[in-house]
């Protein structure tokens, strides 16, 4: 059971924050509160420092509770049901320095067990069954106690006899339950600041009177009868002395009588600082007199209501402004004005913050002006959290406090409209906090001209103007939460040390401010959302090189946009450098680029490849042109046994020797370029016709040939035909001796043919003649009558 209760306690502390004993941080913590636990778990590991057993049903404590946990410092026992500790519970913890036993139900303060816990600073049994707060002698070992709280129903002057001579930090007496205090009880009490739930009977006169003079800080809380405390602060001036410097009355309910009488009395006590929080005061507000302060130097009300609102608002006012005060605190609290006094005031700092203040604060109501010039000796003004809405009439109200150094008017609703008048503000100013209004860029144009620090966090400025004051002095500019696009440059201020631009709205931020920005120290554009692209890359750069401490980084820092990179750190995003140098992008593309194209345009002259693409798109055309031509007349046929392709050269043998000798056979056609092209077609449509209406083609070579580019044309065409056909119509005829390397490569089909085919040669010996053209007409002799017709009149 007390494995899996211990595996709770780790589950649930894992969430926890670290515990504090006096100054000293602890580790090895576990949180067993509101587990409801009847007991402590024997399985606690033996380092463990802190210990959180406070809301559980726990009754009694005894030797072996804590034996396994000799370091235990921190231990929370608050909110149990103990009505029983043995007196060696804590034998084994001489470690522990805090122990809080409070809301149980123990019923004596014998307490043995204190006697092994020498070292303990904190000790509360507060809220506990005592009848009597007699303090044992157990207590006189707490030598290093510096925290005590305690409660009981009766107080005598013995009771505290054993802890006199320790020296307390704060106390907490709980007496709301006393029924009999006697007087000077608690002078055996000695410490620095006590606090005390008042009884609110008779009793507390004596108990308010022996706490005012035993104590520098008194802390009076859940009074309702505010008369004793008239009676205990007229009893210790007249005859004890009151040592008290500090007095705070917390959840305070009083007449307005009583308030003013009992202001007026502490003003002319020893007490130099009065702080009031969550007053509730009766009755109707009226006029009353003031008395001035001996000692008094600040008074302070937060969370103040009336009970009745009908009242004349000079009356309250008058009365806490005219007082001979350094600081003045009236907060949370809905008044709806402040009067500026009418005589000089020595007020040194003065907070109306979360009020419901407007415009006209402190403006005189006799003569309806607007400037305040009563307060020369104010050094910090806090107007934070009320309704002022415009800046103008702020400069107006505060020019005259010539000593005013720190302004704060933030979470108010200020706008600027500019217009030709200048701002007059106090030119004492050096701390300006705006944030949390509705300024925008204009703001700039309406700023004391020497301050130092300037906080504009959470507006609408989108960019600081061209036409800013010179604020030559500014060395903090808080622009966070704004509506900054990139950051701004310091032109308007060069001594810039410190510039705050977190949660704006900055995708690539230039760094051309850095120019003008020479004294930043600290910049913080964290929290942005930044576009990982490589006008980014810039700012990564600067960041990593830049003197100036980034706050927040590399943390706060992250790629909003693209999706894919979301979330991703800008320590983290590299992107190449070839993909953002656009130089080096394009020498990386155009130099292959136009290395790929000259070697091809050198591979290409090599290689002919231009008379080929010259060859192929010409025979296109043509082929195109007598394929139009055929849908408009009859189907092609065959009409020539030969077609001739020779150089122009070559014209003489052809036309003396191979056409009268092959036409010695009345049967054989030959096709001639010179009789049958027909006049006013293309070259290459006379060609492909010819060589289509012929059987075969007979190529006469010799090294003119080789040189003609058209017969070339003819040779390449009467291929493709014996392709298409899948025929063997090409008779090579060699009138002369050509050797291979005469050949050019473009015309590596010619070579490819003579080196496969056979070819005839025409012999130079006469006797071999007849033999040839013999051989010749035989090669040429097909029976031409399926497809022969009376040649074309066109031929």
């Amino acid at each position: 059971m007390n494995s899996v209760v211990l595996t709770v306690c780790i589950l649930f502390g894992a969430t926890t924050r670290a515990i504090s004993a006096g100054n000293e941080w602890l580790k090895n913590t576990f949180n067993c509160s509101s587990q409801s636990l009847t007991s402590i778990p024997r399985s606690l590991p033996l380092t463990t420092e802190a210990l959180d057993m406070s809301h559980n049903e726990i009754k009694t404590l005894n030797s072996e509770d804590f034996s396994g946990v000799p370091h235990l410092k921190f231990l929370n026992l608050s909110s149990n049901v103990i009505d029983d500790i043995s007196n060696d519970t804590f034998k084994s913890n001489q470690e522990l320095k805090y122990l809080d036993l409070s809301w149980n139900k123990l019923r004596n303060l014998s307490c043995y067990f204190l006697n092994f816990t020498p070292n303990l600073k904190y000790l509360d049994v507060s809220f506990n069954e005592f009848v009597s707060m007699a303090l044992s002698h157990a207590f006189r070992n707490l030598r290093h106690l510096e925290y005590m709280g305690v409660s009981g129903k009766t107080l005598q002057r013995t009771d505290f006899q054993s802890i006199s001579h320790i020296r307390l930090r704060s106390a907490f007496l709980n007496l709301e339950s006393l029924t009999s205090y006697e007087t000077e009880s608690l002078r055996r009490l000695n410490t620095e600041r006590i606090k005390i739930v008042v009884t609110n009977r008779l009793t507390d006169v004596d108990v308010m009177s022996d706490a005012l003079s035993i104590s520098e800080e008194v802390l009076l809380s859940a009074m309702k009868r505010s008369e004793y405390l008239k009676q205990a602060l007229v009893h210790v001036k007249k005859g004890k002395e009151m040592k008290a410097a500090h007095l705070s009355l917390i959840n305070i309910e009083m007449s307005w009588n009583d308030f003013t009488v009992i202001i007026n009395t502490i003003c002319q006590s020893s007490i130099k600082h009065l702080y009031i929080d969550n007053l509730f005061i009766t009755e109707t507000i009226k006029k009353k007199e003031v008395t001035q302060s001996n000692s008094l130097e600040s008074l302070t009300i937060k969370n103040a209501s009336v009970q009745d609102y009908f009242f004349f608002q000079g009356d309250l006012y008058n009365f806490i402004i005219n007082r001979m005060l350094q600081n003045l605190t009236i907060a949370n609290t809905p008044i709806v004005h402040m009067i500026c006094p009418p005589n000089q005031r020595p007020f040194k700092m003065l907070d109306l913050s979360n009020n419901t203040l407007s415009d006209s604060v402190f403006s005189v109501t006799i003569t309806n002006e607007t400037s305040c010039k009563t307060l020369k000796e104010l050094h910090t003004l806090v107007l934070r959290g009320n309704k002022l809405q415009q800046l103008q009439k702020l400069c107006s109200t505060t020019q005259y406090m010539l000593s005013l150094k720190h302004l704060d008017v933030s979470f108010n609703s200020l706008t600027y409209k500019y217009t030709s008048e200048h701002c007059h503000w106090s030119e004492s100013i050096v701390t300006l906090v705006l944030s949390s209004n509705n300024l925008d860029d204009s703001v700039f144009k309406c700023l004391p001209k020497n301050i130092q620090i300037l906080d504009l966090q959470n507006n609408q400025v989108t960019a600081v103007s061209a036409d800013a004051l010179d604020l030559m002095a500014l060395t903090e500019l808080n622009l966070g939460s704004n509506r900054l696009l990139d950051i701004p440059h310091c032109d308007s201020f060069r001594r810039l040390q410190t510039l705050l631009l977190k949660e704006n709205g900055l995708h690539t931020p230039s760094v051309g401010f850095s120019s003008s920005c020479q004294g930043l120290g600290v910049l913080d554009v964290s929290n942005n959302p930044f576009i990982c692209t490589c006008a980014l890359k810039e700012f990564i750069n600067f960041t990593n090189r830049h003197s100036a401490k980034l706050l927040h980084w590399p943390l706060g820092y992250s790629c909003s946009y693209p999706q894919t990179l979301n979330g991703t750190l800008l320590k983290d995003f590299n992107i190449a450098e070839v993909s953002c140098n656009i130089f080096l992008l394009l020498t990386v593309i155009l130099c292959p680029t136009i290395f790929i194209i000259v070697a091809t345009a050198i591979l290409c002259r090599l290689l002919d490849v231009p008379w080929y693409v010259r060859m192929i798109w010409r025979w296109t055309q043509a082929k195109h042109r007598v394929k139009a031509k055929q849908k408009l007349e009859a189907p092609g046929e065959v009409l020539f046994h030969a077609f001739v392709s020779y150089s122009q050269q070559d014209a003489a043998w052809v036309k003396n020797y191979l056409l009268p000798n092959l036409e010695e056979d009345p049967v054989l056609r030959i096709c001639q370029h010179e009789r049958h092209f027909i006049p006013g077609k293309s070259i290459v449509g006379n060609i492909i016709r010819c060589i289509e209406q012929s059987y075969r083609s007979i190529f006469v070579l010799s090294a003119h040939f080789i040189q003609s580019e058209w017969c070339h044309y003819e040779l390449y065409f009467a291929q493709h035909q014996l392709l298409s056909q899948d025929s063997d119509n090409i008779i090579l005829v060699l009138l002369e001796p050509v050797p291979q390397y005469l050949i050019p490569s473009k015309f590596y089909k010619l070579k490819a043919m003579m080196a496969k085919r056979t070819y005839m040669e025409w012999p130079q010996d006469r006797n071999k003649h007849k033999l040839f053209w013999a051989n010749l007409r035989a090669a040429l002799q097909v029976n031409l009558s399926a497809g022969v017709g009376t040649p074309d009149t066109e031929l």
